[in-house]
């Protein structure tokens, strides 16, 4: 049976009062959320209560019961949610038996196959199709929020790309499923939104994946899943290895000049006798000084 809006308000005023009161109601909030495990869930119930949010707060917390329970109720829930979506799409397509869809009375099909436009050069030019799990049929209830960002999409790819809009948008909706189904956490939309922005940014400022996209060498799912790393542009790229390299030897200048120099001591671990030495009372004041030596080739360090 499915779970109700003031139901799940209900089981959230008592998670709230409980959470707090950890460990002592550990066993009450544990009993909770394996009957929300047990339960099942629509769409819309989640979208209204928002209870998705709070769950993905209990996966933060500190005790490992309650934190994977919250999470087991997340991931079951995802899995109903695209089932039934799923489902609702293939009843869509497939009325039941013995009902026949009624003709539409103002165009019988031959017109509807002439009046049909035959596609552009540019369409019939020969591209690698992809067949992946983001090439499927919306669901009717598709949130607001992701068509704003199938908009966002699209409006990029036409900045670097001249291709017909219908192609342009069938792209953006791809890569906007592969992004939501990049998203381990279903209910996180901070998550989305971040990938989303990743994803603009990246097709604002690098033609090559618009027109990779466009042309079939690369495929929109795979783009959508993309890490800022991967999406970084070659300059980018190449700036952060100078970057890292850079901050590296800061590093080795820095252990370098580090205390006084002496060649007094000698490196156990390189043999050199170049080091650097520090002094400091770690001690009671009538205890001797602590030297701190540290290896101004290899940084090895070590006291005395």
């Amino acid at each position: 049976m499915n779970l109700t809006g003031d139901e799940l308000y209900a089981i959230k005023d008592e998670l709230e009062k409980l959470v707090p009161q950890l460990p002592s109601t550990e066993t009450l909030i544990i009993e909770k959320l394996q009957n929300l495990e047990r339960s099942s869930i629509t769409t819309e119930v989640l979208q209204v209560t928002k209870f998705g949010l709070y769950l993905r707060t209990l996966t933060k917390n500190q005790n490992e019961k309650i934190k994977k329970l919250a999470m087991d109720v997340m991931t079951k829930w995802k899995t109903q949610i695209q089932t039934q979506s799923e489902q609702k799409s293939n009843s869509d397509n497939h009325p039941p038996t013995g009902l026949t869809p009624s003709p539409t009375p103002s165009i019988t099909k031959q017109k509807r196959e002439e009046s049909t436009p035959s596609p552009s050069p540019s369409l019939r030019s020969e591209k690698k199709v992809f067949s992946s799990k983001a090439d499927r049929p919306d669901p009717d209830d598709l949130p607001l929020f992701r068509v704003k960002s199938r908009d966002l999409i699209c409006k990029k790819l036409k900045l670097h790309s001249s291709e017909d809009e219908s192609v342009l948008r069938d792209l953006a909706r791809q890569i906007e499923n592969g992004i939501f189904d990049s998203i381990p956490n279903p209910f996180s939309q901070a998550d989305y939104h971040t990938q989303t922005l990743e994803i603009i940014q990246a097709l604002a400022r690098d033609s090559s994946f618009a027109h990779a996209l466009v042309e079939g060498q690369l495929d929109p799912d795979v783009f959508g899943r993309m890490s800022y790393q991967e999406l970084a542009s070659e300059k980018l790229k190449a700036d952060r290895k100078m970057w890292m390299k850079e901050a590296l030897e800061d590093s080795k200048i820095g252990t370098q000049m580090e205390g006084t120099y002496s060649d007094f001591w000698k490196c156990g671990k390189c043999g050199q006798k170049k080091c650097t030495f520090r002094q400091q009372q770690t001690r009671s004041a009538d205890e001797p000084m602590t030297t701190f030596i540290t290896c101004a080739v290899c940084g090895n360090r070590w006291r005395e």
